[in-house]
């Protein structure tokens, strides 16, 4: 399943089996890189894949998340980032995500920092980061 990738991936084609034959059916096409990605992630695993900003997400990585959702990779965990729904509405990445099943979730819903917390937590990394040069 894995060589569907290659084509679109050519810098990994030593790694990827050989393309299998196009299909003519474009949502066949579409279901099979689907496919091809989660058994990448398989073959990686045990593995953590980690999206950020979903609130962002394009098309694509919605329908594959909604894949996972519905056929989950043995061994693979995955943490995602988003922004909470806009009140009244929902975004494609939540949309998606609906069909997760609940007790496979665990949701960590995070506050803004206030600007003690930023105090405290800015200096810290961004010290070492500072050249000085001049």
């Amino acid at each position: 399943m894995a060589g569907a990738l290659a084509p679109l991936l050519p810098e990994l084609a030593d790694a990827l089996p050989a393309a299998p034959p196009a299909l003519t059916d474009p949502a066949a096409e579409r279901h099979r890189l689907l496919r091809a990605v989660a058994a990448v992630l398989a073959a990686l695993s045990p593995a953590t894949l980690l999206l950020e900003d979903l609130h962002w997400a394009d098309p694509a990585t919605c329908e594959f998340l909604g894949y996972l959702a519905t056929h989950p990779v043995d061994g693979l965990a995955v943490v995602l980032t988003a922004r909470a729904a806009i009140a009244g509405g929902s975004t494609p990445i939540h949309d998606a995500l609906a069909r997760t099943p609940p007790w496979s979730v665990t949701r960590v819903p995070l506050g803004p920092l206030d600007a003690d917390d930023v105090r405290r937590l800015a200096p810290a990394p961004c010290a070492s980061m500072i050249r000085r040069d001049s």
